[in-house]
């Protein structure tokens, strides 16, 4: 399981940017949802 211990990493160093994908990819979602 190389990439669980890669976004560990990331998710240590980058918390905001974790949390700011999470926030993209909910708004992305919602967005799609409306338009259909």
């Amino acid at each position: 399981m190389k990439t669980d211990t890669i976004f560990y990493r990331l998710f240590q160093s980058f918390p905001s940017i974790f949390f700011e994908l999470i926030q993209l990819l909910g708004l992305s979602i919602l967005n799609v949802s409306k338009i259909q």
